[in-house]
């Protein structure tokens, strides 16, 4: 099970630097500049695709026609005339589906693309990559089995411990700062990387156990922050990054899988795609 868990990281990996090619030039702009460029990048995506393909006469007259059937809608119904009120439904429904086409064709079109640039985004927005001159704290969480046992990190090349030593006897620790009261049996260490290493292959062991745990330092990208395992006590292996908030303030639920980026991606983009299609006259 790992071993396919370590297959799909990798090649999420691979995806990922190949998207560094168009893309990485975001990354060294300001986190909330480049969550505001993708936003709008997508958007702008969207919004040619369905100029492009879609036929945007037909469109113009459709919407035109909603605007005529609203203003009869009115009239019949001061009327009281329920049949021209019926028709009147009818008639709209027919252009809606009309309108329903164009954005499935839209969407069948601009998706790659879109999809893409998100899944990108995925792997690069959602935390700050860890500074050269900050220590790092990677931490292990275990199976309450392991409790007070031995666990170390591997001496490597380039690798250097901010503080502490490599062997951690497993203690029961709260995770999250805001629940003290929740507690994981976990060993944490504090490193740094030599100036000239900035890729870090860690290895961690307890008894039998050995996982590695990808890391990267100092540059303006992250390695897969949180690693799972199995087949033994380490359950998790953690680069404890920060998860920032959009412009300071708006709050994320990474809990649940949506961070502040994404949360603001998505705020920004649902703002973008009518005023572009407004600015450049899409229908």
């Amino acid at each position: 099970m790992e071993q396919l868990i370590n297959l799909f990281t990798r090649l999420g990996d691979l995806l990922t630097l190949l998207l560094d090619y168009p893309f990485g030039w975001l990354l060294r702009l300001n986190h909330d500049v480049a969550i505001f460029l993708i936003a709008l990048g997508t958007s702008l995506m969207m919004t040619l695709a369905r100029r492009w393909f879609t036929n945007q006469e037909r469109l113009h007259r459709c919407k035109n026609d909603l605007g005529r059937l609203k203003a009869l809608k009115k009239i019949a119904k001061k009327a009281k005339d329920k049949l021209a009120v019926e028709n009147n439904a009818g008639t709209v429904g027919l252009v809606k589906m009309i309108q329903m086409g164009a954005e499935g064709r839209a969407l069948l079109f601009s998706i790659v693309p879109v999809a893409l640039l998100a899944t990108w985004a995925w792997q690069r927005m959602a935390y700050i990559p860890a500074p050269a001159d900050k220590p790092l704290a990677i931490r292990a969480y275990f199976a309450p089995s392991a409790l007070d046992r031995l666990a170390w990190l591997c001496p490597a090349p380039g690798l250097q411990l901010a503080d502490g030593n490599y062997v951690q006897r497993v203690r029961s620790i709260a995770s999250d700062p805001a629940k003290p009261d929740s507690k994981d049996p976990m060993a944490v260490w504090n490193i740094k990387a030599s100036p000239s290493v900035h890729d870090l292959d860690l290895c961690i062991q307890i008894g039998d156990q050995v996982v590695h745990h990808p890391c990267q330092i100092g540059l303006s990208t992250y390695a897969t922050p949180i690693v799972e395992h199995t087949d033994g006590p380490i359950i998790t292996t953690e680069a404890v990054l920060v998860d920032p908030k959009f412009l300071g303030i708006l709050p994320g639920f990474s809990q649940y899988g949506f961070g502040s980026w994404l949360i603001a991606y998505v705020i920004l983009a649902s703002i973008f795609v009518p005023l572009l299609r407004k600015v450049l006259k899409v229908y």
